[in-house]
């Protein structure tokens, strides 16, 4: 009876256990409706008609879900019910197949092709609330394949190779076609690809018949029926024919005749024959491409212009119906006749040597003289005759118009049966117009007598344009006392240099020359004096110096004089030659800025490079200054420079330089103030020889290993050498003779040097301490906010102390105790700098030092001032000298860094903590000091502490030895302009660049922390917004401010200041007194821009001394310059009649102006050849323009009553060097010119880079008979 009883107790309480838990969830209804559900259909297309399936989700985390139900409806989610609402229970996905489609009124069963349907879910939850409808994105139907169709080759009969060009065409109304396939047996397939119109497919291989199928598939997967096309492949050739030409030789010079056997091909037939034409050989030069012929078996080609005594090649070939062509049968080959003529001696009046009279046989030396023009046709061939050449100019000038074609070059050549090196003398422009030009010629051959050259060039200045000059006995181009324009040319096999030119008289234009093949494959650059600024571009070669090259203004009031070396480029020195910039008190600067990828080489010429075969660079008197960067210095150190690079006093930049193998020192130091950072220099007898010093060397951050005497050495044995922070090739720093004299190296870099985040100073002192009684301070900076560690070692490598913090300067203190606290013992201690930059996470090349802890020392230490405080007036010197063993202390000072010293205080009383010394400041005029405690023990060695440290001067900062190098730059090739200036204390630095038109303020530059000496800025020509300020002149303000608060300045926003010399222009050059700009004659104007850097002023006036063309009206900077005037007046129309050209007197700038700058296109030479011809014969004009660099050109033609008739070039890019473009005298409709006379030839180039716009003008008469 116990059983039941206890059963009843249980269930009871069960009983009661369920109702206490229903009662809160009845008070605690559920209110909020399930989740709108989420509804997934298949995709965007079905290929079924009968059933579609949908999933979904929702949720309701109160009271559930109890049932889902959906609803089918077509068009859209709003649209006709297909599928009433229908319940699944709980389940989330349906798949159904009973459905019912309305079209129109009618109900049809299942569902309709291109329809889309949606379906819609709504979910109850377990209160009976009902979600929101949730749809599906819709499914369209598409259930028919698409159609296509596919072509072989355009529908052709015949291919000439299984590789053939599919056309294709497919469509589907409904879910487009997305792909398509091929096969070549109609059962394997490609892989599927996107659909095209086109498709380059390979048959099967073989020739015969071949059929290709194609398969096409729409966006819902249906792939239509195979489409096919058959093509008949024929790939052999047809027979080659032979061909007979008329004999050996022709009696005309307009037309050729040849025929041919008949060709065969057995499968696809002849279809046609070809015929071409070659000069020389049946691989010559191609003077009429192939040409079609039809059927015929011959041809009479007319309309040629063929060279006397030439041997032409008529070649034929036959082509199949599958376009296959047979190999070529040339004939063996028809000489045309020898109608050439016989000339020699004087020419002095205008001449034309015509193609019809080509060959011209020179039996004696032609001179052209007394003004007299020759003008040479296109395709004309002269024949010189042993001894004989042709002299341009001489007492009076001449001129050579020798303007060829790609395909009808002008030849100078020898009359010798058997050609070879030296059989004549060349051509010899002696004093001729800047209208000589030599385009398109051949010069060969050449090289006899004393010139020795093809070409030599002297008191002339022609133009040398796309021409070969090849197989000389000597030079190939010889050029003395004059710039001419070399471009464009090709230099091959000439027996010595294939070029020749001076320093002081370098070509006004030298690029995009080939040279090959040359017995020395080099350019002779002839030493001297340059006084002017010259950039030496990177011809491809090396230059070959030949004597020694200065770089110096002619007057110390002059500015400098600036050589600037492109990227890339190799100058080779011959022995004892010098690189030498300034002279006394005249200055010259080097801008040699080369790449990682193309440095610029400084060696020597010797075929067996070896150390000490030429000078090396010296810099004499350099202001601004001078900057080498990526440059590889070698094999230098010849007599009294005995080094690579020779700094006497000046202010040099060397960055990222290899500097090696010299005989003496890679860098020999006088005095200097460079600046020589991320060098190697290596493999010299002395890395770095200091012969006298001055504080001021920054030598850091580069690799000294290798050098066999010493890495740096210093014979001054009075002022200190630092050359902390740099890597000697092992971590643990210099060993044995590697440094040398009076030299700080401690710490050294223990990794090699990083960039652009680095430690830039670092110092511990003192180096040898007690801890018992005084500390270290570590010292550093690095060149971006950082996070540093500084990590102590001892003896066995274990870190023994860790020092760490943030921030850039900073003093770290170290009381010779380990981490616990404890003295550590006697011995020496490594101490690892590490930083990473707090913004970028670089990681510094870590640097390293040494201390040593000795506790049985005297007590030796000045705390104040600290490392590289500013000081001023009255300087208590705090610090202590007392120990055990203490017998007396000295303080001391001396100028510069450990210097002469000068005796401060001095005393046999120790001192803890205190004053050693009182110090007065107020006399001392040089800023950088260094202070000496010295202890002498009572047994021991002496303890030296040094302290260096900046006196401010009692009066306000003085900015001092302002330059600029280069004067002028262009922004747009990311050029900069190098700032470089004294400063007699540290401090803020402020430099502001002001337009010279209007004192307009463009950019600010703000630099703190500019230590006292020399430091230099740089400017990219920008304002403050980054955008490229205006081509002119720009001056400089610089402001410093001290830690006193006091202000120094140079110049004056205002009213800037201005040199003593005033610019001024001279050697004022007239290329010709009378000139034809009808015939695109310009005239050259030359003259000597001098003194300091102004603006100039070149006008036209006419006989009423009117002013009606304004040349130039700019900046000009001291030096060489050349203008051109093509005969208009400003208002575009021709001047006729005398004119006087007439130089201004300039304007002066201010003192170390900047000039931005951006050369023009160089159109000055822009012209049309023939100016007059006629369209209706057939005739052509060519125009033909020089661009300096890459440009957005059109060219137009403008009739004589000012309508624009053709655009040969509309905004076009175009590159660097010589374009040609052709005019047939058609509009741009194709019909010839209906107005004679004088059409203009409008050439405008934009640059891309600046958006300047640049335009010339050409002149072209159409003559209609």
């Amino acid at each position: 009876m116990i059983l039941p009883s206890a059963q009843r107790i249980i269930g009871s309480w069960t009983l009661g256990l369920l109702l206490f838990l229903l009662v809160p969830r009845i008070a605690a209804a559920d209110s909020t409706p399930p989740t709108t559900p989420v509804v997934t259909d298949d995709g965007q297309y079905t290929t079924s008609t009968t059933t579609l399936h949908a999933s979904w989700t929702s949720s309701d985390p109160e009271s559930g879900i109890v049932e889902y139900q959906y609803q089918v409806r077509q068009v859209s989610s709003t649209g006709a019910i297909v599928a009433d609402w229908t319940s699944t229970g709980t389940a989330t996905q349906v798949t159904r197949s009973d459905f019912v489609s309305m079209v129109g009124k009618s109900k049809v069963n299942g569902l309709i092709e291109g329809r889309t349907y949606y379906f819609l879910v709504k979910a109850r939850n377990g209160d009976n609330l009902w979600s929101a409808v949730g749809a599906s994105d819709g499914i369209t139907v598409d259930a028919t394949p698409p159609s296509g169709s596919v072509y072989v080759n355009d529908n052709a009969t015949y291919a000439g190779s299984p590789a053939v060009t599919l056309g294709l065409s497919a469509t589907d109304s409904v879910s487009s076609v997305a792909q398509m396939r091929f096969s070549n047996d109609g059962t394997a397939y490609s892989a599927p690809e996107p659909y095209a119109a086109s498709r380059a497919w390979t048959l099967s291989s073989g020739d015969g018949a071949k059929t290709v199928w194609a398969q096409f598939q729409d966006g819902a997967g249906n792939w239509s029926q195979a489409a096919s096309d058959a093509v008949i492949v024929d790939s052999s050739p047809p027979s080659a024919p032979v061909v007979t030409d008329d004999g050996a030789t022709t009696s005309s010079l307009a037309q050729l005749h040849a025929a041919w056997t008949v060709s065969s091909d057995p499968q696809s037939g002849i279809q046609a024959y070809e015929y071409q034409i070659r000069v020389g050989s049946p691989t010559g030069a191609i003077i009429r491409d192939w040409t079609s012929v039809g059927a015929t078996t011959s041809v009479t080609a007319t309309g040629l212009t063929l060279a006397p005594m030439t041997t032409y090649f008529i070649g034929a070939r036959a082509v199949n119906g599958a376009g296959v062509a047979s190999t070529a049968g040339f004939s063996n080959g028809i000489t045309t006749p020898d109608i050439g003529t016989t000339v020699g001696g004087a020419i002095t009046t205008n001449a034309r040597w015509s193609l019809a009279g080509s060959p011209y046989r020179v039996t004696s030396t032609v001179t052209v003289s007394n003004n007299a023009t020759l003008t040479i046709d296109p395709g004309v061939v002269v024949r010189f005759a042993a001894n004989t050449g042709l002299v341009l100019g001489g007492a009076t000038p001449g001129t050579l118009l020798a303007r060829g074609a790609a395909a009808l070059p002008i030849t100078f050549t020898t009359d010798n049966a058997v050609p070879a090196p030296g059989q004549w003398n060349g051509l010899w422009f002696d004093n001729t117009t800047s209208h000589s030009i030599v385009d398109y010629g051949v010069v060969e051959f050449g090289g006899a007598g004393s010139n020795n050259t093809n070409v030599r060039i002297d008191s002339a200045i022609p133009t040398m344009i796309r021409s070969t000059i090849r197989r000389s006995d000597g030079y190939g181009l010889f050029v003395t006392g004059v710039r001419p324009v070399i471009t464009d040319n090709v230099f091959a096999d000439n027996g010595g240099y294939p070029l020749h030119v001076e320093v002081a008289n370098f070509p006004s234009q030298l690029g995009s020359n080939t040279f090959t093949g040359n017995g020395i494959q080099a350019i002779a650059l002839m030493g001297g004096t340059l006084g002017a600024d010259l950039t030496l571009p990177s011809p491809g070669v090396p230059y070959v110096i030949i004597s020694s090259v200065t770089v110096t203004s002619s007057s110390s009031s002059f500015p400098p004089v600036t050589l600037t070396i492109a990227p890339g480029t190799t100058l080779k020195f011959s022995a004892n030659t010098s690189l030498i910039f300034g002279s006394g008190s005249t200055k010259g600067v080097l801008n040699a800025v080369g790449t990682a990828a193309q440095p610029i080489t400084f060696t020597s010429a010797s075929a067996a490079p070896a150390p000490g075969q030429w000078n090396g660079v010296a810099f004499e008197s350099t202001t601004p200054a001078s900057a080498m960067d990526y440059c590889i210095v070698e094999y230098g150190g010849a007599g009294t420079n005995n080094a690579n690079i020779r700094l006497n006093g000046v202010p040099v930049v060397v960055r990222h330089s290899t500097i090696r193998l010299s005989d003496g020192a890679g860098v020999w130091l006088n005095n200097a103030r460079p600046v020589l950072e991320y060098n190697t220099i290596t493999a010299n007898q002395q890395g770095v020889l200091v012969a006298s010093a001055n504080g001021f060397e920054r030598i850091a951050h580069n690799t000294i290993v290798g050098n066999s005497a010493n890495g740096v050495a210093s014979l001054d044995g009075v002022n200190a050498v630092l050359v902390r922070l740099n890597w000697w090739g092992d971590a643990a720093g210099p060993s044995g003779s590697m440094v040398s004299g009076f030299v700080g190296y401690a710490p050294w870099l223990s990794q090699i040097p990083s960039e652009p985040f680095r430690w830039d100073d670092v110092r511990s002192r003192p180096d040898l301490f007690n801890p018992l009684g005084v500390k270290t301070t570590f010292g550093g900076t690095l060149s971006a906010p950082a996070n540093w560690t500084l990590t102590i070692r001892d003896q066995t490598n274990a870190v023994v102390r860790t020092l760490s913090g943030t921030g850039s300067p900073f003093l770290q203190d170290w009381d010779g105790r380990n981490t616990g606290g404890s003295v550590l013992p006697n011995g020496i201690y490594q101490v690892a700098w590490t930083a990473t930059s707090a913004g970028t996470g670089q990681v510094a090349a870590a640097a390293a030092s040494r201390i040593e802890l000795n506790n049985t020392l005297a007590y030796a230490q000045i705390t104040s001032p600290a490392y590289n405080a500013v000081v001023n007036g009255t300087v208590n010197i705090l610090g202590t000298a007392a120990g055990s063993n203490f017998s007396s202390y000295k303080v001391e000072y001396s100028s510069g860094i450990a210097g002469a010293w000068t005796l401060l205080s001095s005393s046999s009383t120790p001192v803890t903590n205190g004053v050693l010394a009182t110090w007065n400041t107020a006399s001392l005029t040089n800023s950088l000091y260094s202070l000496r405690l010295t202890v002498t023990p009572t047994s021991g060695p002496t303890l030296v502490d040094i302290v260096n440290v900046r006196v401010l001067p009692s009066s306000a900062p003085v900015i001092s030895n302002v330059s600029v190098s280069p004067m002028a730059i262009d922004p747009y090739l990311n050029e900069v302009a190098t700032l470089a200036y004294m400063l007699s204390v540290p401090g803020d630095v402020t430099i502001r660049f002001y337009q010279h038109w209007d004192g307009q303020l463009i950019r600010t530059l703000t630099l703190p922390q500019q230590p006292a000496g020399f430091n230099i800025a740089t400017w990219d020509g920008r304002n403050d917004s980054g955008q490229v300020g205006e081509c002119c002149g720009y001056y400089f303000t610089i402001q410093v401010l001290d830690s006193l608060g006091r202000t120094g300045t140079y110049n004056n926003a205002t009213s800037p200041n201005y040199g003593s010399t005033a610019p001024s222009s001279s050697d004022h050059q007239v290329s010709a007194a009378n000139f034809d700009p009808y015939k695109n004659q310009r005239l050259q104007l030359n003259y000597q821009f001098n003194g300091a850097p102004g603006d100039l002023k070149v006008v036209i006036r006419n006989s009423s001394n009117q002013t009606i063309r304004t040349l130039f009206w700019w900046t000009h900077v001291p030096g060489s310059h050349v203008l051109y005037w093509d005969g208009r007046r400003d208002d575009g129309s021709f001047h006729q009649g005398p004119f006087d050209v007439y130089w201004d007197v300039p304007l002066q700038l201010a003192e170390n102006v900047i000039i931005l700058q951006r050369a023009p296109p160089g159109n000055a030479r822009f012209r049309a050849e023939p100016y007059l011809f006629q369209p209706v014969l057939g005739e052509i004009s060519t125009f033909s323009y020089q661009l300096t660099r890459d440009f957005v050109v059109s060219l137009e033609l403008i009739d004589p009553n000012g309508n624009t008739v053709r655009t040969l070039v509309d905004s076009v890019p175009q590159p660097a060097g010589v374009h040609v473009v052709e005019w047939d005298g058609r509009t741009d409709d194709g019909r010839v010119v209906a107005v004679e006379g004088d059409y203009r030839v409008r050439l405008e180039a934009v640059d891309p880079v600046s958006g300047a716009l640049y335009s010339g003008n050409a002149v072209v008469l159409v003559y209609r008979p």
